[in-house]
């Protein structure tokens, strides 16, 4: 029974609390790492039963919670709590990898904005005059630098002013990229720590055979569709729609398009340093990046994987 305790499992809470705490440490300075946060979790719903890996989040978030702030051990929890619980319902029910993905993304999604709404709710937080405030301190900051030569600034002030408000405008682009790669990136890792234990759930293909399907642009253009009847009625925000949408779609399509050469690279028998060199320069090199989005275009228009021959894969191609 899921509420029997007995020494091991006394052991694996103990070690699931012990990890989220490191992890939930970690990420206090650097964000960066709260991916690795929510996999414990689920991994430990599988191995020792969904109420006891609620009640080892619980208890890390408490305890998190005494460390840092309440606020911080109740986001923790209340974030990835309900992430928690769809993917062990989607592992007991069997589910696709596909309809478990999407299921941890859109719950993970809610609860993200469900935590945002109730903080706006509840404090005195001004987003507009914060917006105005940073945009003005990062110009203040700038024009410094500038020193003696203020005019030149100046000639550059509106195109800087316009950068930093499109920035703000696309904020929620970054904040749904963000959500999809905290679930992706769970739910992968999770998988692959079952697997090396010999526990096989559903799980996302490796990163050479992820693929955006082809009507992909169908949504895309459907919703260019919905932007430009927003424009002609009238809605306030339709400029903000459209950005965040073309932001979207070319964070996935470079997905896709790194992915596309994932496959290229795995065919050729890349070794996997050498792999991580060339998506590191693709990622922060720009014109390398957009040639990435365009082969990802062309890939998800073609569907180029599926017309090469199948590619028997050794235990050195799956290290990617």
């Amino acid at each position: 029974m899921d509420l029997d305790f007995n020494f091991d499992d006394f052991k694996n809470i103990g070690i699931s609390i012990l990890r989220g705490i490191f992890i939930g440490i970690i990420s206090m300075g650097l964000n960066a790492f709260l991916v690795f946060f929510p996999s414990i979790f689920l991994q430990s719903s599988v191995e020792n039963g969904i109420l006891k890996a609620i009640f080892a989040l619980g208890v890390s978030s408490a305890i998190l919670a005494g460390l840092s702030s309440p606020l911080y051990g109740g986001l923790l929890f209340f974030l990835f709590a309900p992430m928690v619980l769809i993917f062990h319902y989607c592992y007991a029910n069997n589910k696709s990898y596909k309809f478990t993905f999407f299921a941890m993304f859109l719950v993970l999604l809610a609860s993200a904005l469900a935590f945002e709404l109730g903080s706006f709710y509840f404090s005195d937080f001004n987003f507009s005059n914060f917006k105005s405030d940073f945009i003005t301190s990062q110009l203040d900051l700038l024009r410094s630098g500038f020193g003696a030569n203020v005019s030149q600034f100046e000639m550059y002030e509106d195109t800087i002013k316009r950068a930093l408000d499109l920035t703000f405008m696309i904020m929620p682009s970054f904040y749904f990229i963000g959500i999809l790669l905290i679930s992706y990136f769970s739910y992968v890792s999770t998988a692959r720590s079952l697997l090396k234990k010999g526990i096989i759930i559903n799980q996302p293909p490796i990163f050479a055979f992820l693929s955006l399907p082809r009507n992909f642009i169908v949504g895309v253009l459907l919703a260019l569709i919905a932007v430009i009847i927003f424009k002609q009625t009238g809605v306030a925000n339709y400029v903000a729609i459209y950005y965040n949408l073309i932001a979207i779609s070319i964070f996935l399509l470079l997905i896709n398009g790194l992915s596309f050469i994932s496959f290229l690279l795995l065919r050729y028998k890349m070794s996997g340093p050498l792999k991580f060199i060339i998506f590191l320069t693709i990622v922060i090199v720009p014109v390398l990046s957009g040639v990435a989005v365009v082969l990802g275009f062309f890939d998800m228009l073609f569907q180029f994987r599926k017309k090469v021959s199948f590619i028997r894969l050794g235990s050195d191609d799956e290290k990617f």
